[in-house]
């Protein structure tokens, strides 16, 4: 994975609750992400924690999923990584 492929700090959807947000940042090229709240789930591994604090502490795998959906569909708006790209 190259260093010019990025995530940013999340954003939890006020909204919906299901999902956070993310920004990729591909060499230069902003793309919306998102993550599953089971994707967080699995990240908190039965732990009391916050939603932001599990998609930070399981933030390179969630850059390395979205990397890869990212190179497989390369004229998507939006990514989305769920347990499926884990």
């Amino acid at each position: 994975m190259e260093d010019t492929f990025q995530i940013s700090d999340p954003a939890q959807d006020p909204a919906t609750g299901d999902y956070l947000t993310f920004t990729i940042d591909d060499n230069g090229q902003k793309v919306a992400g998102r993550v599953s709240n089971t994707v967080i789930a699995e990240l908190k591994k039965g732990r009391a924690m916050e939603d932001v604090a599990a998609f930070k502490e399981g933030r390179e795998a969630i850059r390395a999923a979205a990397y890869r959906k990212r190179r497989v569909n390369p004229g998507l708006d939006l990514i989305v990584v769920s347990t499926y790209d884990m």
